[in-house]
Order: structure tokens, then sequence, then C-alpha cells
């Protein structure tokens, strides 16, 4: 498997999130994807508090917050589990 850059996911890795997600949403992953490629967090952030879906919306609007987060441990062992590496 190719290497990406820290905080960033390869194909593989963004479809097994997005049907992850969709999975947990009841919702189609391709529609989810590109609902977030569109910008509209609406769905995903539904089943959050206020307060957390905030924060995410705050995330996502903000490139380095987002590369921040993806760059932490805890989203790296996540992105590693969905690609199937051990």
């Amino acid at each position: 498997m190719s290497k990406t850059p820290a905080g960033s996911l390869n194909d593989k890795q963004s479809d097994r999130l997005f049907g992850y997600a969709a999975k947990k949403l009841g919702s189609d992953p391709a529609t989810l994807k590109r609902e977030f490629q569109n910008g509209k967090y609406d769905r995903a952030v539904s089943s959050l508090s206020k307060s957390d879906a905030e924060k995410l919306r705050r995330a996502l609007a903000d490139p380095a917050m987002t590369a921040k987060v993806l760059s932490s441990p805890q989203a790296q062992a996540i992105m590693k589990k969905l690609s199937g590496d051990k």
C-alpha cells in the first residue's frame, strides 16, 4: 500500500470511512461522500450534541484544523484500522 502524507486519506481509506459512517447513519456511502465534498455535514452531525456538532463544523471549515485532527494518533489509528493495515 502506498504511503500518504500524515493527515490525509487515500481513496481506499476514504471509501471505507464513508462506508462506515453511512452504515452508522443509515445512508448511502456515495451520497454521504458527495454531501461532504459539497460542504454539507448536516446528516453526519445529526446524532451529535449541539456542542460536538459545532466543534465538528468549525474543524471541517478550517483546513489547518482538519489536518491537525487527522494527524492525531487517534485518527491515525482509525485510518489504519479502516485500511486493514496491521
